[in-house]
């Protein structure tokens, strides 16, 4: 094997290890497999999940949905908990979701306390705004270009 061919094989060798490193980019998930805590965004959609219970029948299975990241109580937002089936509304504003003792979770659906967004209704009448087939002076018309194109000038 020449110099020329074994720099070529090194190189494609090289190339193919810095593809095979650098992955893919991560999406968020719509399952947790395991007990953990989840970044939600990051590792979790938000939206509706269960789980079918807990791990152990001897305790409850826990999902909580943390506000932050400090381990104090005030994360806590609210959770779920039970021996049975578990479900928990994880919204776009939690930070991260917890499971203890918790078979998998499956996303389900789309939270149902997400609002949905409203566009603007742009037929309204404004308030402050002048009436309906009118112009405000100084937005639409020019004060000073009417009396010029009513009289005839051609310039200004």
């Amino acid at each position: 094997m020449s110099i020329r061919t074994t720099a070529l094989t090194v190189s494609v060798l090289a190339a193919a290890a810095v593809v095979v490193g650098a992955g893919t980019a991560h999406a968020a998930g719509t399952t947790m497999p395991a007990d953990s805590t989840y970044i939600v965004g990051v590792d979790i959609e938000p939206g509706l999940y269960v789980s079918p219970g807990p791990i152990d029948g001897d305790y409850n299975c826990w999902g909580t949905r943390l506000s932050g990241f400090t381990g104090e109580g005030d994360d806590v937002i609210a959770y779920a908990y039970g021996t049975g089936r578990v479900v928990v509304d994880i919204t776009p504003t939690d930070a991260a979701f917890r499971s203890l003792n918790c078979l998998p979770w499956t996303r389900i659906g789309d939270s149902p306390s997400a609002a949905p967004v409203q566009a603007p209704d742009l037929t309204a009448p404004v308030a402050g705004a002048a009436a309906i087939g009118s112009a405000v002076v100084g937005s639409a018309v020019l004060p000073a270009l009417v009396p010029l194109l009513a009289a005839g000038s051609t310039g200004l």
